[in-house]
């Protein structure tokens, strides 16, 4: 499943610094997930819809 860039570009003006502790806090999504999603790949269904 893919994440909407909507999405995708709302959590990239929320973080808080580059790090992968301010991903993990802002949306409980790990560091390989955050690039996979910057990415525009899939996504196991359950982390996607997390996001959503």
């Amino acid at each position: 499943m893919y994440v909407p860039a909507s999405i995708v570009e709302e959590m990239r003006s929320l973080r808080v610094g580059g790090d992968k502790i301010s991903i993990m806090e802002l949306s409980g999504t790990s560091d390989n997930s955050w690039r996979r999603i910057r990415s525009g790949e899939p996504l196991r269904y359950s982390v996607a819809m997390r996001l959503i």
